[in-house]
């Protein structure tokens, strides 16, 4: 074993779609993937010629890392315990990567002394690092801005976009104005799960002006921050009633795609990386997006002449000027110039394995 893969089961497109990309693109007998905590039935069904270990928690890791060549830590998930104890290996550290995945990276307000002390302690970690890979390009921006660190950054990203068949098909574009027209439903999703940097209540007052318009207003909270889920759920209710469709249950990946492709504007108001895989799927789709102006996010789609629309503008102005669309191909072409380009993912990633001490 030359690679140890840490991972969780918080994504399975993700973990599915990478360690069949790994391989099927690199030598599989050299990689290891080890997932870590609460077993989770459907990671049986990953198909990969690399071996896949099940371990309870980071702790029987360890020998595992000990002996690996590099340590690819896939989201950093772990307590600042286990931070502590791989500081204190320093055999460990020098051959240790970090793979943002957004919650990990972006900074929160913090108050209680426990969550002081685990920052200080995750910069002690930080620091040490021999790589920090961003999956996102804004990432290595906000790393190099927020942190100090010996990690060299490299750029790569997931690979999922290589295998989803969804971005094998041709969508068509709906004009929502004509839709409106029509007398029909305009559906509104508010993020993709329960945490709350989503805002999903400030979105929710925002919508307020258009309540009496035709809308269903979706709501997926199947996973993430439980107390901000019921929050959320109650406050949706109050305000919207049956128009608000909470999603609390898992939904298969076909059933889930084919929800988020039955609906006409989708909102992201967050000022982090966050729900990638669902933004590129409704950029393919062809749907109105709105995201927090000046975000990673925003800033970073308009970089690609992908064209987003300013969450600020919710509520301020008419119901026809929200839902008006453009007939815009920049968000599919996007996706199929970058994110389905597997020799392109093959190359970013051989620059991480490269670095293998």
């Amino acid at each position: 074993m030359k690679y140890l893969h840490i991972m969780n089961y918080s994504n399975y497109v993700v973990s599915k779609s990478f360690t069949r990309f790994v391989g099927e693109c690199f030598n599989a007998e050299e990689h290891i993937f080890a997932f870590i905590g609460e077993f989770d039935s459907r990671f049986e069904q990953i198909s990969t010629q690399c071996p896949i270990i099940y371990l309870r928690n980071m702790e029987e890791v360890i020998p595992y890392m000990k002996k690996a060549d590099m340590v690819l830590l896939h989201a950093l998930t772990f307590n600042a315990k286990m931070q502590l104890f791989l500081l204190s290996h320093p055999s460990i550290m020098k051959k240790t990567a970090w793979i943002a995945w957004g919650g990990d990276l972006y900074k929160r307000k913090i108050t209680t002394f426990k969550e002081i002390l685990s920052g200080v302690i995750k910069k002690i970690f930080v620091y040490n690092l021999r790589l920090f890979i961003s999956i996102f390009s804004a990432d290595a921006q906000y790393f190099q801005d927020n942190y100090i660190s010996k990690a060299k950054i490299i750029k790569s990203s997931y690979v999922s976009g290589c295998y989803l068949e969804l971005y094998q098909k041709n969508f068509e574009f709906t004009d929502l104005m004509e839709k409106y027209k029509d007398g029909k439903e305009i559906n509104i999703i508010i993020g993709h799960q329960a945490n709350p940097d989503l805002n999903h209540i400030k979105v929710l007052k925002q919508l307020l002006p258009y309540k009496e318009e035709n809308i269903k207003i979706y709501i997926p909270l199947s996973y993430g921050d439980r107390l901000n889920a019921e929050e959320v759920e109650k406050y949706a209710k109050a305000l919207y009633g049956d128009n608000a469709i909470i999603l609390k249950e898992w939904m298969s990946i076909s059933d889930y795609d084919d929800l988020l492709n039955r609906m006409d504007i989708a909102i992201f108001d967050t000022a982090r990386q966050i729900g990638l895989g669902n933004i590129n799927k409704l950029l393919h789709m062809k749907k109105k997006i709105f995201m927090q102006r000046d975000s990673v996010m925003y800033n970073f789609y308009s970089s690609q002449d992908v064209h987003m629309y300013d969450c600020d503008e919710i509520g301020k102005s008419s119901f026809c000027d929200f839902i008006k669309n453009h007939n815009d191909n920049s968000g599919s072409e996007y996706i199929r110039n970058v994110l389905t380009n597997k020799e392109k993912k093959k190359e970013q990633w051989g620059r991480v394995f490269s670095e293998a001490t």
